[in-house]
This record gives C-alpha cells, sequence and structure tokens, in this order.
C-alpha cells in the first residue's frame, strides 16, 4: 500500500523550505497508481485533416434528399394533460389510512384472542363432520329397510298369484269341487320354495342400529381443557359413525348378492311358461283363436316380467285368467256339438225315420233230411 509519505517524500513541510513544488514527481506516483491516461486513446489510426471533413461535409450537402416525418393518424386523439384531482388523492388516503386501521385492529384481536379459540375451531370442524355422517348414515339405513320391506311385499304378491293359479274351476263340469289344473305342480312349488329360500336369508342379515344423535355438553368455550374434553367426545362420535357406517355398507353388499341370485333363479322359472303355454293350446285346439293368441301372449309377458316385483305377479293372474278362457271356450264348443248331435237325433225320431241299421244277409235254413223212396218189386217176379 502506497503511503502519504512516498507520496510525498519531502515531507508535509516542504513548503517552508522551499516554494518550488515537484510535480514531475506527483505525476509520476499517480501515474503508477492509476495507469497513463493517454492510453484510453486509439492512436492506431490518423487523425482526419480539416481539408478532408470539409469535403465530407460537402459531399453529403449535395447527396441530400428532403426528409419526411409521417403525420399521426387522424384518429388518433391526443392525450388529454392529466390535471391535478385533489378528490382523488384525499380518497387514496383515507383507503390507506383504513388499511392500516384494519392492521392495527386485527392485530390487536390477535393479541387479545384467547389461546382456546383455535381450538374450538377444530371442535367445529369434527361437529359438521358428524353431522354429515349422520344423515348419511340415516339416508343409507332407510333406503336399505324401505327396500327390504318392498321385497316381503313383492314376495307376498307372488306367493299368493302362484297359489291362485295352481287350478281353476271346471268349466265342463257341473260339480262345483272339479278343477283344472293351470300351473304344472314341480313349476309352482319351485316358484314357492325360492320364495321362502330368500326371505329366510334376507332375515338373516342383520343391519346396524342407529348411532345415537350427537349433542355437545355445556362447556367453557375459553377453556382449554373443556373444549379438548369435547374433541375428544366428537372423535370418538365419528368413530362411532365410521363403524357403523361399515357394518351398514357390508349388509347391503349382502342383501344386494342375495337379491341378484333371486332374480337370477326366478327368471329361469319363468322362461317355463312358454312351455306351459303351448300345451295349454294344445289341450284345447277348439278354441277361438283370439283365445289362443292371448294365451300366447300371458305366456310371454310371464317371461319378459323374470316373476319380479307386483309386475310377476300380476303377469301370473293374467296368465291363469288367460287359460281359464281358453278351456271355456274349449267347453263351450264341445257342448254345442254335442247338442247339434242330440237334435238331430230328435229331428229323426219326429220325422220316424228309424235309425239307420247295418243291413245282414238273410239266413237260408237248413232242409231237414227225408228217407229214401223205398221200391216195390214187381208182382210177376216173387211167383214161382
Amino acid at each position: 500500500m502506497t503511503t502519504l509519505a512516498q507520496l510525498f517524500p519531502q515531507g508535509p513541510r516542504i513548503e517552508e523550505a522551499s516554494t518550488t513544488f515537484d510535480d514531475h514527481h506527483t505525476v509520476r506516483r499517480l501515474t503508477e497508481m492509476f495507469g497513463d491516461p493517454s492510453d484510453d486513446f486509439d492512436m492506431t489510426r490518423p487523425r482526419a485533416s480539416v481539408q478532408r471533413l470539409s469535403q465530407l461535409v460537402e459531399e453529403a450537402v449535395a447527396d441530400a434528399a428532403p426528409a419526411t416525418i409521417p403525420a399521426p393518424p387522424a384518429s388518433a386523439k391526443r392525450r388529454r394533460r392529466r390535471r391535478f384531482d385533489g378528490l382523488a388523492v384525499a380518497a387514496a388516503s383515507l383507503a390507506i389510512v383504513g388499511v392500516a386501521t384494519a392492521g392495527i385492529v386485527g392485530g390487536v384481536q390477535m393479541a387479545n384472542a384467547s389461546p382456546a379459540d383455535g381450538v374450538m375451531q377444530s371442535l367445529r370442524a369434527d361437529e359438521a363432520m358428524i353431522q354429515n355422517a349422520e344423515q348419511a348414515f340415516m339416508s343409507a339405513h332407510d333406503r336399505l329397510s324401505a327396500k327390504a320391506v318392498a321385497s316381503e311385499a313383492n314376495a307376498a304378491a307372488l306367493r299368493t298369484a302362484v297359489d291362485g293359479a295352481r287350478t281353476a274351476p271346471d268349466p265342463r263340469s257341473t260339480d262345483g269341487a272339479a278343477t283344472i289344473a293351470i300351473l304344472d305342480a314341480v313349476l309352482a312349488d319351485g316358484i314357492i320354495a325360492e320364495i321362502d329360500r330368500h326371505a329366510a336369508a334376507v332375515q338373516a342379515v342383520v343391519l346396524p342400529e342407529p348411532v345415537d344423535p350427537y349433542v355437545r355438553d355445556d362447556i367453557d368455550e375459553d377453556s382449554l381443557s373443556e373444549v379438548g374434553v369435547a374433541i375428544d367426545d366428537a372423535q370418538a362420535q365419528l368413530a362411532e359413525l365410521d363403524a357403523a357406517t361399515a357394518e351398514l355398507r357390508e349388509g347391503r353388499t349382502k342383501v344386494e348378492d342375495l337379491d341378484a341370485q333371486h332374480a337370477t333363479t326366478l327368471e329361469g322359472l319363468a322362461a317355463s311358461f312358454t312351455a306351459l303355454g303351448i300345451e295349454a293350446i294344445e289341450e284345447n285346439p277348439d278354441a277361438e283363436a283370439p283365445l289362443r293368441d292371448a294365451v300366447t301372449a300371458a305366456a310371454a309377458h310371464v317371461v319378459s316380467s323374470k316373476l319380479g316385483g307386483a309386475e310377476g305377479a300380476a303377469a301370473v293372474t293374467a296368465y291363469r285368467d288367460a287359460v281359464v278362457a281358453l278351456v271355456t271356450d274349449q267347453a263351450i264348443t264341445e257342448e254345442e256339438r254335442a247338442e247339434a248331435a242330440r237334435r238331430e237325433r230328435q229331428n229323426r225320431q219326429q220325422n220316424q225315420e228309424p235309425d239307420p241299421t247295418p243291413t245282414e244277409e238273410p239266413v237260408v235254413p237248413n232242409p231237414e233230411p227225408t228217407a229214401p223212396p223205398v221200391e216195390e218189386p214187381p208182382v210177376g217176379d216173387g211167383l214161382l
């Protein structure tokens, strides 16, 4: 580092000894520190003379073209100079003051807030979750219970329809106790057995009872300990609701599986009505064509209903009615045919026309055998 003594070797009091200042020595020391300023000039190219500069200027003037400045577009409007608006400045100042005041008030409130306020927010959040969970559980529980009631009602209706379609009064008999078979006994027994099996399986599924509604105890919201106890109670309520919801979901899955299996079995049994309708038509060939078509349509309706719900029960009853109408019409046709035969016999009797009998060939009696005639000898031949 260069010291002042090195810059000024003759000392600070040199003016007392001599009035002559060593400029060369000072310039040399400054050059050593900061470098020679003449080095910044580019001396590699010669400087242009005054005569050459004058020549360049004259050439530029001779070749100069008038410069044109494009005018601004006619539609452009000159921006008006903004004027000082004291009202806006005052409003901005008031807004700044309001923000500052709000920040100060918020800071004061945060400083004076109770430590239990944050804990109470957690408690309220848990209570909101409890309310949603309770509503979801009750909604699912009610839907599943209503579905079970509807399933029992449909099963009872189908059982009644099948039992009523087993037989029907015989329209061809005067005896009121005489009946005709509508449904095949094996088919009817199979439907009833499936109804009973499904009902027993559904009843075996136990649904969880609803959880008691959550009610918060009276607590001091400024007490950390009381709010903490309330949070523990809320968490326990949530855990109980989660367990009950999981159990309810499991029960619903079981019921849905049983219903699907029941529907598949009933669909297979319903398909048997097609052959049953064809057999009924073949057994009553003299019934009118619309009645035969009605039996075919009723059997198809049973198949399409798959014996499910109220539609299946109604389809079985409609099939029974169609078959009864078919048999009744067949019995009427047979009765009319028999009545026509009786009238024909009565007409022949009134006209005294004997009933035609099969022709027989006359029987010729055998003649009785006769003794051959006895020949008498001649008279002359017996004398000697």
